[in-house]
């Protein structure tokens, strides 16, 4: 090399780009022009030339490019006395979005963090029966039961009950296309007895009553049928006095025996249940749960429902309405975004050190899955990657990658 070329620029004390800049757009895909990574070669003195300083060197031709070279050794010309070096830059990165495609998640069991895994009797017709198992997971607000693999929320918390029973008025009984004379709250369980035996519509079959409208910690009357077995419920017409909502509701716990309940009232503050799907009711005075459908529950006002799944005690009590079917350990395709943010400490606002990135937690939780499920909609963070060096640091990289929960709903 010429002695003139040799005195340039100070003698090379500084380095001097030679070459062609080489710069790439790591995310034209996303049409990002602005995010750019280049390489450019520089020659310098060896007696003058330090390694790039990560993170603070910055490019002659752009300010806002970062080096971001890993320690290299450059290669020394012994008859130059000149080093010749590659240093690569790169900008912040703007925030990047995503979108992926869909991919499997597999749908998370519910924990059971306070409840019951017993049988779950459900008020059904034209049968009582047993459906299941379930429990109330308090975490996350949610009942979930798998019986028609149900989930409910969000639970309230039960207040007080006014058990409903009858103090006066009257009432009639329907069977099939018949229907008794009206009846008194107070008349012997022979008298009704004999009043529905008396219709042609229970033509082969005879029945016992038990009169028990006005038992204090819920009225009931108690229907057994001794000759004939039938699905076919008898209805009450109700004009009796009662202490709570008038919704005397029909429960047949067998093809022989049915009972016509006295609804409670239950103290619910601001409950904003939804009265168009069926209630779950978890009780702790045994760890019962029972499914209660339209027909045995409803509103009275904001503060207070009727229902008569509760039973005879008063028990410590919580409900939710039913949110959608939900079937743990499922493959479910949906559709994922990824977000990703860029960060150079003690650049970037607020980032000195590495420590300073934060980041948000996923749906990895099933507690937290569970609770996205009830209380939010669209896109939510499924799993975080990082904070990690992105292209070998020291600029790094956060992800976030989200899931359209509507995609969870069957």
């Amino acid at each position: 090399m010429p002695d003139t070329l040799l005195n340039q620029q100070n003698g090379f004390i500084q380095p001097v780009a030679v070459g062609r800049r080489r710069r790439v757009f790591p995310f034209y895909a996303n049409n990002d022009l602005a995010s750019t990574v280049t390489d450019q070669d520089f020659i310098q003195r060896s007696d003058y030339w330090i390694p790039p300083r990560l993170g603070v060197d910055r490019d002659p031709s752009d300010p806002l490019g970062y080096c971001i070279n890993p320690a290299v050794q450059p290669s020394y010309d012994t008859r130059t006395g000149l080093v010749r070096s590659m240093v690569r830059y790169a900008r912040i990165p703007a925030q990047q979005v995503s979108y992926l495609g869909p991919r499997y998640i597999t749908m998370p069991s519910v924990p059971n963090t306070y409840g019951t895994s017993s049988a779950i009797p459900a008020f059904s017709y034209p049968v009582l029966a047993s459906v299941g198992s379930g429990y109330y997971n308090q975490d996350a607000a949610a009942i979930y039961t798998d019986y028609l693999r149900s989930l409910y929320g969000a639970v309230k918390t039960c207040g007080n009950k006014t058990p409903g029973y009858a103090t006066a008025g009257t009432f009639t009984l329907t069977f099939g296309a018949n229907t008794t004379a009206a009846l008194n709250w107070n008349d012997s369980g022979a008298t009704i007895a004999t009043a529905v035996n008396g219709l042609a519509s229970m033509s082969g079959k005879v029945v016992t009553v038990s009169n028990l409208l006005n038992t204090v910690t819920g009225g009931s009357l108690l229907i057994q049928f001794t000759t004939g077995q039938t699905l076919t419920a008898i209805t009450m017409n109700s004009s009796l006095t009662l202490t709570a909502a008038n919704q005397p509701t029909t429960q047949i716990s067998s093809n022989v025996q049915q009972d016509i309940l006295m609804a409670d009232n239950v103290t619910i503050t601001a409950h904003g249940l939804d009265t168009s799907k069926s209630l779950a009711i978890v009780k702790f005075n045994g760890d019962q749960m029972i499914i209660a459908p339209t027909a045995y529950w409803g509103s009275v006002d904001a503060n207070t429902i009727w229902t008569s799944a509760f039973g005879v005690s008063n028990p410590q009590a919580y409900v939710a309405t039913f949110k959608q079917t939900y079937f743990p350990g499922r493959s479910v395709l949906v559709r994922t975004r990824l977000t990703e943010d860029f960060f150079l400490p003690g650049v970037s606002a607020g980032i000195a050190t590495p420590s300073d990135i934060t980041v948000t937690m996923g749906l990895q939780n099933p507690t937290d899955f569970i609770n996205a499920l009830l209380t939010l909609t669209g896109w939510q963070t499924y799993e975080t990657e990082g904070p990690a060096f992105w292209l070998n640091g020291p600029i790094y990289r956060r992800a976030y990658t989200a899931i359209k929960l509507e995609d969870l709903v069957f």
